[in-house]
């Protein structure tokens, strides 16, 4: 039977919402630990969990959730106990034990089904989603978010269609499917917008701007990753204020601001390393490796890299191995050895094509390319180049794909010129 909390746990709890609201989360918290100092039930351990996690607090978010799931389990409260293992996994997942998180979800979802609580299997169908998305599993992802959107949009429950939309966005964007996308992510935007969900809005914003980004729209890029800073910043959503300082550094890099770049990459990790948060820190050392490697300090940048690459490699992502075999082999080929560079762009190759990642397969056949000229091998640099326009027109990347012909052009008119 679901256990209710005493009205005075309830009333406390809604006091503690109200003022983090307002900002005062202090004055929050000790109602917080009120209301569980008096009744330790599912419900109030599960609301302080929820405001620790916002704060960036994670081991002791886990350490309420994990005590929600018991005190769940012994009052044989079992939406109680779906609830707070949903909360548990996804805090696994932000810490970057993929394997934990996946069980939690399970076994949420398991109740779920068994109790016919469409809301709680749409919940575990995106989280499940989310997952598999960051182990690189792209056709597993996606058919468990729309799975996740048609019971939300048969329920006619709104912030789950947001969700289902923008993590359906994030894994069509992967696969560069940027129009689709966009389209997914506008959705959300727009019923984020319409329920005033700021934090769903700030999401929307940071997906927007990345695929902006990718289009090569730089002011779009920063307008939108600005708007999702303010907003992460105004809710002390720590875990989007660091997304949104990494994308706001990839833009002033592609801009040449490496100094401020640099700062806003520097941010981002530091926020990722108080949170334990190990996929974020995996992005923000490739992140700064890319403005050590522009600056001219490839042993930095590899060093960086090889960061990088430990930590994606601990979590199985293979997107995140990718780029940074990628970035490993861009400093291999400026160091000169180009043969070392060949085997680490065919590994990439190899990991983008498995998940049908486009960008990053466009980004080595281009790079590839550069490389096997610099070698002498025309024929195979003209291989590499056409195959990487077409994978960008393939995007609706027009500026990167023209980038290219161009190279293409130059090394025909250089062969000719040859005697």
């Amino acid at each position: 039977m679901p256990t209710k909390p005493s009205s005075e746990n309830e009333d406390l709890i809604a006091q503690a919402l109200q003022l983090a609201s307002e900002g005062k989360r202090t004055d929050a918290e000790a109602l917080f630990a009120r209301a569980v100092v008096r009744s330790a039930e599912p419900f109030s351990l599960r609301a302080y969990g929820d405001f620790l996690e916002g704060d960036g607090r994670l081991a002791q978010a886990l350490e309420m959730y994990r005590r929600a799931v018991d005190m769940a389990e012994q009052s044989g409260d079992e939406i109680a106990a779906a609830e707070a293992l949903a909360s548990l996994g996804n805090v696994l997942h932000t810490r970057g034990d993929l394997e934990g998180a996946e069980q939690m979800h399970r076994k949420a979802l398991e109740i779920n089904e068994r109790l016919g609580r469409f809301e709680g299997m749409a919940d575990a169908y995106g989280n499940l989603g989310n997952v598999l998305y960051t182990r690189g599993d792209l056709e597993r992802a996606e058919q468990l978010q729309r799975q996740a959107l048609e019971i939300n949009a048969r329920l006619g429950r709104l912030e789950g269609m947001a969700d289902a939309y923008g993590n359906l966005g994030n894994v069509l964007y992967t696969r560069g499917d940027l129009e689709v996308a966009e389209e997914m992510h506008r959705r959300a935007l727009e019923i984020d917008e319409r329920l005033g969900r700021l934090e769903g809005v700030a999401d929307d914003f940071g997906n927007l701007g990345n695929v902006l980004y990718t289009r090569g729209d730089l002011e779009g890029a920063e307008q939108m990753n600005r708007k999702a800073l303010e907003i992460n910043e105004r809710l002390s959503r720590w875990e989007g204020i660091a997304n949104s300082y990494g994308s706001l550094g990839n833009v002033l890099h592609t801009h040449g601001d490496l100094e401020e770049a640099e700062q806003m990459h520097r941010k981002a990790l530091e926020i990722n390393e108080r949170l334990g948060r190990l996929e974020g820190m995996a992005i923000s050392y490739g992140n700064l490796g890319n403005v050590l490697y522009t600056r001219g300090d490839s042993e930095g940048a590899e060093q960086m890299y090889r960061k990088a690459l430990e930590i994606d490699e601990g979590l199985g992502k293979p997107e995140g191995m990718a780029s940074d075999y990628g970035n490993l082999a861009n400093v291999l080929y400026s160091q000169g050895d180009l043969d070392a560079a060949k085997q680490m762009y065919y590994k990439v190759l190899e990991l983008s094509e498995g998940l049908s990642h486009l960008e990053g397969a466009a980004i080595t056949h281009e790079n590839l390319g550069s490389m096997l000229k610099a070698q002498g091998d025309e024929v195979g640099a003209r291989h590499s180049w056409l195959r990487a326009v077409e994978l960008y027109e393939r995007m609706g990347v027009t500026h990167r794909a023209e980038k290219v012909r161009g190279r293409i052009v130059d090394a025909a008119e250089e062969e000719s010129a040859d005697p």
